[in-house]
């Protein structure tokens, strides 16, 4: 059943969530033992060489425990969401974001 209802919206998952939580730490150099701020050709290079998976599994090494949500893990069925509803857009939550 959980299979037919997506775990996440671009807007909480990713803009508000996992993506909101690393930019602020890249920015400002506090990631646990990762205790330097990254140039933009540094984040740069990261993002055009890094795998999703490999990523989502390496998260805790990286950034510590204090950084792990539940967004962390729900990015890793953003794929298979896309598949089964379409575009990130058509399944944001942004729309309905102003009703709550």
């Amino acid at each position: 059943m959980i299979k037919y209802f997506p775990v996440g919206d671009s807007l909480h998952l990713i803009d508000l969530g996992i993506m909101k939580k690393l930019l602020l730490g890249w920015r400002d150099g506090k990631f646990g033992s990762l205790n330097t701020q990254w140039s933009a050709n540094v984040v740069t290079g990261l993002s055009e060489s890094m795998l999703l998976m490999h990523f989502l599994e390496h998260f805790k090494d990286f950034y510590g425990v204090d950084y792990m949500s539940s967004n962390v893990h729900n990015l890793s069925n953003l794929v298979d969401d896309v598949r089964r509803f379409g575009t990130l857009p058509g399944f944001s939550a942004y729309p309905f974001e102003n009703k709550i």
